[in-house]
């Protein structure tokens, strides 16, 4: 294994202990396998992933990020804005809604009207 201190893995798990399923990842241009570990512990919690497309400067991060199979959404940076906002407004909707009238949440995301 890497010896290396990967920063960004211990701030994603971090993360994903405290946050849970309202985690959000982003792994953009970088090297090496940074954000891996991080990114399998977000999603071991219920959070959302994205990785940068194919307009990272640096593909190494995104590239080992996606080929884990832990990232749900591959995006140019101004796309992983849009939805990530739109992601947290949805689960900020959810979350303060009243309970007989919230929805439900499936492993993908998407919403299903109360039963």
């Amino acid at each position: 294994k890497d010896a290396r201190t990967h920063v960004i893995d211990h701030f994603l798990t971090a993360l994903a202990h405290v946050a849970q399923n309202r985690a959000i990842a982003v792994i953009l241009s970088g090297t090496a396998s940074d954000g891996v570990a991080g990114i399998k512990a977000i999603k071991a919690e219920g959070g959302i992933t994205f990785a940068q497309d194919d307009t990272a400067r640096f593909q190494g991060m995104p590239k080992n990020a996606i080929e884990s199979g832990f990232v749900d959404f591959v995006l140019p940076p101004y796309r992983i804005a849009a939805t990530s906002a739109n992601s947290w407004m949805k689960w900020t909707t959810l979350r303060y809604a009243p309970a007989t009238t919230r929805p439900t949440l499936t492993s993908r995301g998407s919403h299903q009207p109360p039963a």
